[in-house]
């Protein structure tokens, strides 16, 4: 039975009930009827032990407790993540709109050469899923052992399954085309005779 945090292996415990000083009493009481169960435990304390005061603390609030600081960091690293998001999905965007903008003139030469918006978007696309897919193969590695000594903390543990990093990478992706594929579109669509014109 798991009596302390999950970071420590389970161990043989034993409960026993004391006569003479009672210093702790667990009870069961019936889900959805709490408050009820205490109020009637507090009547039974002060009708047989009204020398000492009622004080109870719930196992889930203890259990609870022993994760507060796996769930603040889970917290912060949500928000830091996300802000992260945020930053590289500007600089994607803000870097296509600097090579749209640099290569406007190429851009119209292959329109009047007949390219599509397909074909325009994707020679924009394609170079940054390079970079991308570059940048997620580099990070992959250290995320694992991030991930790996992290789960090493706690005596039981899932292994870190590779479909985690796949998935990871796909939206990572689809993150990072949503960024530029706008910029993409935008310079694909652009008149081609404006576009020759530009200096």
């Amino acid at each position: 039975m798991n009596n302390a945090s999950l970071r420590q292996a389970t161990h043989t415990m034993a409960i026993g009930l004391r006569t003479q000083h009672i210093p702790l009493m667990l009870v069961r009481l019936r889900a959805g009827a709490i408050s009820e169960g205490i109020e009637a435990l507090s009547s039974v304390w002060n009708d047989f032990v009204s020398a000492r005061p009622f004080k109870y603390s719930l196992v889930d609030d203890q259990i609870a407790a022993q994760y507060t600081s796996d769930k603040r960091l889970g917290r912060l690293f949500t928000l830091f993540s996300s802000i992260a998001i945020f930053i590289a999905c500007l600089g994607l965007f803000g870097l296509a709109s600097f090579s749209a903008e640099q290569r406007t003139k190429e851009i119209g030469i292959r329109k009047v050469l007949g390219a599509g918006v397909a074909q325009i978007a994707g020679l924009f696309t394609k170079e940054y899923t390079l970079l991308v897919l570059f940048a997620v193969l580099a990070s992959t590695p250290i995320a694992y052992l991030a991930i790996q000594s992290w789960l090493d903390q706690f005596a039981y543990h899932i292994p870190v399954r590779p479909w985690l990093f796949l998935g990871t990478m796909a939206i990572t992706l689809i993150i990072a085309l949503a960024s530029v594929i706008y910029q993409a579109i935008l310079a694909a669509l652009a008149d081609p005779v404006e576009s020759l014109r530009y200096e």
